[in-house]
């Protein structure tokens, strides 16, 4: 049975693949010519098609990368990535503590969108401790609250992908304003 981390782990490194295989050589792309769509991920799905790098999908709250990338565009695709993510809004260096309350806030929606399908979690932190925590061992996701708290034979890939389908978690599509 996967943890919930292990199965963001895997989602993430859907998405880190995408990144890796594009951002090392200078692609360039016109942001004038790439429009913020309402998904921040499919901004960055259609940039890197214009970047000329086509076959990227959104799929369970990532980018994916096609299966047909050659090792000779490896440099050059991780460049566009990095540059369309960039575009897109998205922190490719992390985000700021000065955000952390809005992604808090973010993560209590998220809380509640998947309270609305009947699932409970224990008492979300505090945001003061949701700050101090972000990205140590201890830090707090919603969606990582309620599917850990399921019963093991419960905690499914198949469920795990459908609560992320119907309540994504906001870092997926944290962008800057």
């Amino acid at each position: 049975m996967m943890t919930t981390h292990e199965l963001t782990l895997r989602l993430a490194i859907v998405v880190a693949c995408a990144t890796l295989l594009t951002s090392c050589a200078a692609t360039t792309v016109d942001s004038a010519a790439t429009p913020r769509a309402d998904n921040p991920l499919d901004a960055v799905v259609a940039c890197l098609d214009e970047a000329g790098f086509p076959g990227f999908t959104v799929e369970n709250g990532g980018v994916r990368a096609p299966n047909n990338i050659g090792e000779e565009q490896f440099d050059p695709m991780r460049a566009a990535v990095y540059e369309c993510q960039q575009q897109a809004g998205f922190y490719t260096e992390g985000i700021p503590d000065s955000e952390l309350p809005r992604l808090y806030a973010l993560e209590l929606i998220e809380l509640e969108c998947l309270e609305d399908l009947g699932y409970t979690a224990p008492e979300p932190p505090s945001e003061q401790t949701y700050v101090d925590e972000y990205g140590t061992s201890a830090s707090w996701e919603a969606f990582n609250d309620v599917f850990d708290s399921l019963p093991p034979k419960e905690q499914t890939q198949e469920l795990f992908l459908e609560l992320q389908a119907k309540c994504p978690p906001p870092a997926f599509t944290f962008v800057q304003q």
